[in-house]
């Protein structure tokens, strides 16, 4: 039997009745006899070691006899006892905690039991400790060893007690939220703690700041600016027990946004006299719900998103509005327009030219177009003879005499009764550069006394409207002499008179001259020019052959003298006819002359006579 046990049962495989059977360890005799019963009889348990028969003995005949066989009892060993390790208390949710023996014999079966019931299955010794690998149920551990031959068992020493730690109270993380970037940020906490309880900020797996120790209240971790999603782990200080608090806080920054208003006006810039005009607040950065304040000149009109009324000009509207953006800074701005309210127009267009609508040959002109109500920015249609040269504000080019020109604004004006306008025609009149002819006539004539008054009077062709005069005697200005006519009475014999005239036409700086040379007596009688005459050069201009005809002053047969002179002076014809009864009729041939101004004088004994003529070969 296994040592500590109460032995095995020793017996007789069969009995007589009334017959006495003595049980017997050696020579000593085991316990009282038993009285057979006619079957198998049982000695009872038998703890002492050693070989045991049995002897009958019948009381009435005293005769005793020993009964076959013997049987041996000996005591096995138990297993031997090694110490129960691990055990204590782990947290709720964890794997548990390890529970072995220190040691163990090869051939010996070890049961772990909790709460005196198998747990799990048999582990075989080796000779090392043994672990039966973590416990996670709670109660009182033991291990049973068990000898597979012998069949005997071992309670080990001492027993491991696994527990369940207390976790932390779940309480709910707080705060969180969004911010303005710039500000403080957010709070972050949780809406309860625990005496004797660590809480820990996480941001992900990484701490933030140190643990809180609780308090029986509420926590707060600070405020916090980086964007993330944070969570709270509880650690209990006696169990070490961590538990995650009840969900989480998100902080996220917002960056900081500009509130803007600006003001339309009815979908359109240009306000017009007299208009029921609709104003609307044009916001940036808002928000869903921005209020407004509409005011004009300082009186409010109005506290929606628009309002209308009909301006006048130089109106004052300022619109505040105040946003409900999320970080809106500032939250209230305002805008203020001065208005400019126009008036209704017909546009219309006038052409300038530059330098004018006379022009000499070959001058380009500059056209400008000034329109009234054209807007800011018109187009324009420039038509020359009726064809479109241009879209400018302005057209150049070198006109032909002729040429017409005017000019079509298309108006952008606001405020316009009409889309377009057209100019006056500007007809151009082109002139050719001829130099000026100029004619001096002198009266009484180029014959004179000394200290006579003689009016010169200067004849021009080609010379414009307004050309302008210069007298020269022997070739010296005089200052006053600037008009067609000249008057003097200090002129010496073959002093030289010269009338310069500059044309006042389109084609400026053409300059024309002529020139007469005086003759002065030193008596008081002259040439009388007598007037009635009808004396005519034909034709003029001429290329150097023409004809003196007329009737003179008297009727009488006299020699007329004919000389032409050019403009310096110089006598380049001279001839003396006959006017027969004071009729002259008298062909002149000039040879190799150029084109220019010539003088012809002609004298008689009645009169005197002054011809310009021009030669244009």
């Amino acid at each position: 039997y296994c040592a500590g046990g109460t032995g095995i049962t020793v017996g007789l495989s069969g009995s007589e009745a009334g017959i006495q059977y003595q049980l017997m360890a050696g020579s000593v005799n085991v316990g009282s006899p038993v009285t057979g019963t006619g079957s198998a009889i049982s000695f009872g348990l038998q703890a002492l070691t050693g070989v045991y028969t049995v002897v009958a003995l019948n009381p009435s005949t005293t005769c005793s006899r020993t009964m076959l066989g013997t049987v041996t009892v000996g005591i096995n060993p138990a297993p031997a006892a090694y110490v129960v390790t691990g055990g204590g208390n782990y947290c709720p949710g964890g794997t548990g905690v390890h529970v072995g023996l220190s040691g163990s014999q090869s051939g010996i079966s070890y049961q772990l039991m909790k709460d005196g019931l198998p747990s799990g299955t048999p582990m075989m010794g080796s000779g090392p400790a043994i672990d039966f690998g973590f416990q996670t149920a709670a109660g009182v551990y033991t291990v049973v060893a068990g000898n597979l031959t012998t069949g005997c068992t071992a309670t080990m020493t001492a027993s491991a007690t696994v527990g369940l730690s207390a976790q932390p109270t779940a309480f709910a993380v707080t705060g969180g939220g969004n911010y303005c970037v710039g500000t403080g940020g957010v709070h972050v906490g949780v809406n309860g703690s625990s005496v004797g309880v660590n809480y820990q900020l996480y941001n992900g797996f990484t701490m933030v700041g140190g643990a809180i120790s609780g308090t029986g209240g509420i926590l707060d971790f600070g405020s916090i600016t980086t964007p993330a999603t944070y969570t709270v782990i509880a650690t209990d200080i006696a169990s070490t027990c961590t538990r995650n608090m009840a969900g989480s806080a998100t902080v996220a920054s917002i960056a900081s946004v500009t509130p803007i208003v600006n003001i339309s006006t009815s979908g359109r810039d240009t306000l017009c006299s007299g208009t029921f005009t609709t104003f609307t607040a044009m916001p940036v950065n808002g928000g869903t719900a921005p209020a407004y304040i509409w005011k004009v000149n300082g009186v409010t009109m109005g506290t929606s998103g628009t309002f209308s009324y009909t301006p006048s000009n130089a109106d004052i509207v300022n619109l505040t509005m105040t946003s409900n953006a999320a970080c809106a800074t500032p939250a209230t701005v305002s805008r203020t327009s001065t208005l400019t309210v126009m008036p209704t127009g017909t546009p219309a267009v006038t052409v300038a030219a530059n330098p004018g609508n006379e022009v000499c040959k070959g001058t380009s002109v500059n056209y400008v177009a000034a329109p009234v109500y054209g807007g800011n920015t018109p187009s324009y249609i420039w038509v020359k003879n009726g064809v479109n040269v241009g879209t400018l504000s302005t057209f150049s080019y070198t006109p032909n005499d002729g040429d017409d020109i005017y000019c079509i604004v298309n108006s952008n004006y606001g405020c316009r009764t009409a889309a377009s306008a057209m100019s006056a025609h500007i007809v151009m009149t082109v002139d050719n550069p001829v130099n000026p002819t100029v004619t001096i006539i002198p009266n009484p004539g180029l014959n004179i006394a000394s200290g006579q008054a003689v009016t010169f009077n200067a004849n021009v062709l080609n010379g414009g409207a307004n050309p302008t005069y210069q007298w020269l005697v022997n070739g010296v200005a005089v200052p006053t002499a600037t008009t067609a006519n000249f008057v003097t009475s200090t002129l010496s014999n073959l002093d030289v008179v010269t009338c310069e005239v500059t044309a006042s036409s389109a084609c400026t700086g053409l300059t024309g001259t002529a020139s007469a040379t005086l003759h002065v007596s030193g008596v008081g009688v002259q040439n009388v020019v007598l007037t009635g005459s009808d004396i005519s050069l034909v034709p003029n201009p001429n290329k150097g052959q023409f004809t003196v005809k007329g009737t003179l002053v008297s009727n009488t047969d006299q020699e007329v003298r004919l000389e032409v002179t050019n403009m310096l002076g110089q006598v380049i014809y001279s001839s003396a006819v006959t006017a027969r009864n004071g009729e002259l009729n008298e062909k002149v041939q000039l040879s190799a002359v150029a084109n220019g101004m010539y003088i012809l004088n002609l004298r008689s004994g009645s009169e005197t006579r002054v011809f310009h003529l021009v030669i244009e070969q």
